[in-house]
């Protein structure tokens, strides 16, 4: 049950002298209602590695952007400052 939706926005920040403009990808991996639950507690609970192959178990194709998503927001959540880079 669920849809699988890409979709993306294009934001300007006219406060910044340049106009800082970015493109924000969205993509929604739809779960299971009566996963949810699971899925926060680990997350609540720094279980990143569990939520990692959960979804990678139920995504296969998107492996590498879970893998390296869920390890940078990892990150995020204990203050360790994470590079930016442009990629395409």
């Amino acid at each position: 049950m669920g849809i699988r939706l890409q979709n993306f926005s294009i934001s300007c920040d006219y406060a910044t002298p340049e106009k800082h403009t970015a493109l924000t990808l969205h993509m929604e991996l739809p779960i299971p209602h009566e996963d949810i639950q699971k899925v926060q507690e680990w997350l609540e609970n720094r279980h990143w590695k569990a939520g990692e192959v959960y979804l990678v178990d139920k995504y296969p194709q998107h492996r590498t952007l879970i893998s390296e998503w869920l390890r940078a927001s990892q990150a995020r959540s204990e203050g360790d400052k994470v590079p930016m880079s442009l990629v395409a």
